[in-house]
Parts: C-alpha cells; structure tokens; sequence
C-alpha cells in the first residue's frame, strides 16, 4: 500500500517562505535594491531656490550662487495655519450645540453653502416627518435617514470645532 511520509515535505507556508528568501537573496534582487537606494538617493535633494539673476538653483544652506556668485534670496517664510481664537470656537460651539441642526454654525465660519444645505435639509425632514403617507403611514423612513444623515454631519462640524479647524478655508 502507499504510505505517506509527511517528515520529508515542507508546509505551504515554508516553501513560499523559502521561495521568497532565495529570490531576495539572489543577485539581481541585491542590484535591484541597490540601484533603488541609489536613484532615491539622487532624487531626495535638499530645498533649494532659483538665483534671480543667471536662474540656477541654490540650495538653501548656501549663501551664494555656484554659477554666477550672486547673493542668494531670502528663503520664503513658511505657511503658517490661521488659528481660531478661544472666543470664535466657543462662539461657533454654542451656535453648533443650539442650533446646529439649521447650520447656524455655518454662517460665521463662512461655510454658507454647508449651512444651506443643513438649512434645506431640515425642512425637508420636517415635511416628510409631519405629513401623512397616501396609504395612512404615520412614519415615514426617509425622514429618518435625512435625520441621521443630519446628525452624522452635526457630530462631525462639532468634532472639527473643538479641534478648531472648522473656520472658512483660505483659498
């Protein structure tokens, strides 16, 4: 009869394991990688800006062109984020907690069409949830949906307040 000898076979996994260590470890894998490092090494320069006067680029570091010895610009300043004052986040927190649900906390951020929307969705979530279906349904589903999608957002605006990072985007 036939019998097995599972001792001499490897699992599945230590053949792909062992498959995958032997391509690494193989000579072209080694150049690959090498010549990898190589073109990254070349590509990742330092921050550099152009000289006003011949257009070559210096690097930052450096007080004055290579090519034509000119006095390099000044590096420009870096972005800075508009922060949010305390008064502002507790402003649009409140306008949020009292009456987030009509997008009062747009308004003052700038957010004009997001609080419209918040706006024209409400009221449409007040229609569907007061009127009565021609069948005689009371409840209505997609008054329901517009509410959690509503309340999806209101805890979204909030987290973003409290962060502070939901005033009008400068663009």
């Amino acid at each position: 009869m036939f019998q097995s000898n599972h001792h001499g076979h490897k699992s599945a996994f230590e053949t792909v394991h062992t498959s995958i260590s032997a391509c690494l470890d193989s000579a072209p894998m080694q150049g690959l990688v090498a010549f990898s490092r190589k073109t990254l090494n070349r590509v990742q320069r330092p921050p550099a800006v152009t000289c006003a006067y011949c257009g070559s680029s210096i690097a930052l570091d450096l007080p004055n062109c290579g090519n034509c010895g000119a006095g390099a610009p000044p590096a420009p300043p870096p972005a800075v984020k508009a922060k949010t004052s305390i008064g502002q986040r507790v402003a649009t927190g409140a306008l949020w907690y009292f009456g987030g649900f009509l997008g009062l906390h747009c308004f003052p951020a700038g957010r004009h069409v997001r609080g419209l929307f918040y706006l024209v969705a409400f009221i449409v979530m007040l229609f569907l949830a007061t009127s009565v279906s021609a069948s005689g349904n009371i409840f209505n589903y997609n008054a329901v949906l517009i509410g959690i999608g509503l309340t999806v957002m209101w805890a979204f605006d909030g987290i973003q307040i409290m962060r502070g990072r939901f005033a009008k985007s400068r663009g």
